[in-house]
């Protein structure tokens, strides 16, 4: 809920962009950057990605959210700049921010106007920690040392919660792997905080009686030896 509440809060259409491609593929914010146009098929609902830690590239799926996303701010971004969009553009383009300029009015008074911020099509987007702050402090979230990475461990643990009911640990442990681009399990368990064993733990124990009676099973003494 809170990450969909960072998206609608969110009214620059690139930063909309940004959070919704980060919500949807968990990727680092270097490999946002590197997004280009032609990386995304909207027809066979494809991105293709460049993993910067492992130097692999990976097609990864589009969601029906992220499809939607993307086809809302390419229209934009082709208005934007006033023609199509090239392969090549970057996705999330740099902007320019607003500018001031000067003219000179049919009466010979020169004048100041502001002219409205463009997008840059073959900059990327810098500074995504700070579009990722705006977003957590719009919900009410700390900002302080947060960016892309937050949403990054936030999704990844959605996803993780929703296989594990599922697949269990072991099985949603390893398909949450694949969509962080780690190398093994344990990086990935370290990411999110979780291991096998600590979930075993806590379902086991969670709400249950821990020190049953004498004589119907192992009492666990203080001391800690077997009674």
């Amino acid at each position: 809920d809170l990450l969909l509440a960072m998206l609608e809060n969110t009214t620059e259409p690139r930063n909309r962009a940004v959070l919704a491609c980060s919500m949807n593929t968990g990727l680092r914010a270097g490999e946002i950057q590197r997004l280009k146009v032609g990386d995304v098929d909207l027809d066979t609902l494809t991105l293709r990605v460049w993993v910067s830690k492992s130097q692999i590239e990976d097609d990864m799926p589009i969601t029906s959210d992220l499809a939607v996303e993307l086809n809302i701010w390419m229209a934009a971004y082709a208005r934007s700049i006033e023609r199509p969009l090239l392969p090549s553009d970057r996705l999330l383009p740099a902007s320019t921010g607003p500018r001031y300029r000067w003219r000179t009015t049919r009466d010979g008074i020169k004048e100041r106007y502001q002219v409205p911020s463009t997008y840059v099509a073959h900059r990327p987007v810098s500074k995504l920690h700070r579009i990722a702050q705006d977003g957590l402090r719009s919900v009410g979230l700390p900002t302080l040392h947060e960016g892309i990475h937050t949403l990054r461990r936030a999704i990844a643990r959605h996803y993780y919660e929703a296989l594990a009911a599922e697949r269990g640990h072991d099985g949603a442990i390893r398909v949450v792997m694949t969509l962080l681009h780690h190398t093994n399990v344990s990086t990935t368990e370290h990411y999110l905080g979780i291991t096998g064993e600590r979930r075993t733990r806590d379902v086991s124990l969670r709400g249950r009686s821990f020190l049953v009676p004498s004589g119907s099973a192992t009492v666990i003494s203080i001391s800690g030896r077997g009674a």
